[in-house]
């Protein structure tokens, strides 16, 4: 005689309740996705007024400048000769300034904005990787005209 007995499968609760972990874990995941989004959206414009903080180490900057991208020339950036005025016309007489990672990071997001005033919504300014303390703080701008 030869049996069979029906043996009883102990992975269908775990893995119900390992969907229904899932489940709650994505609906957690949406529930941040869609409070963030409109966040996003109406976050406060960043405060111009402060862009050099004080911070060590930091470096005097007596010079900044745009330069063209790889593959790219001077005329190029003519147009963007704008974002250099306004970071000299700034209220906190930027040149001369102790300037550290922070300030280089307000510096950065303050040319930014000038180039989404002027409606340069494609355009990004760069800051590659470079020597600072010559004094000199390179930017670059990535542009890419509308289609």
């Amino acid at each position: 005689h030869q049996y069979v007995y029906a043996i009883e499968d102990v992975s269908l609760p775990s893995q119900v309740l390992q969907d229904q972990r899932l489940k709650e874990l994505n609906q957690q995941l949406q529930d941040q996705l869609a409070q963030q989004t409109p966040y996003q959206n109406t976050k406060p414009l960043q405060d111009f007024k402060h862009l050099v903080v004080e911070e060590s180490p930091c470096v005097a900057v007596k010079k900044i400048s745009l330069i063209p991208l790889t593959g790219h020339s001077e005329s190029d950036l003519q147009q963007f000769n704008f974002v250099i005025k306004a970071i000299k016309k700034h209220p906190q007489n930027i040149l001369g300034k102790c300037i550290g990672t922070q300030s280089l990071h307000n510096i950065v997001n303050y040319a930014q904005n000038e180039l989404l005033k002027k409606g340069f919504i494609t355009s990004q300014i760069v800051v590659s990787p470079q020597d600072l303390n010559q004094g000199r703080v390179k930017l670059e701008v990535r542009h890419k005209p509308p289609n």
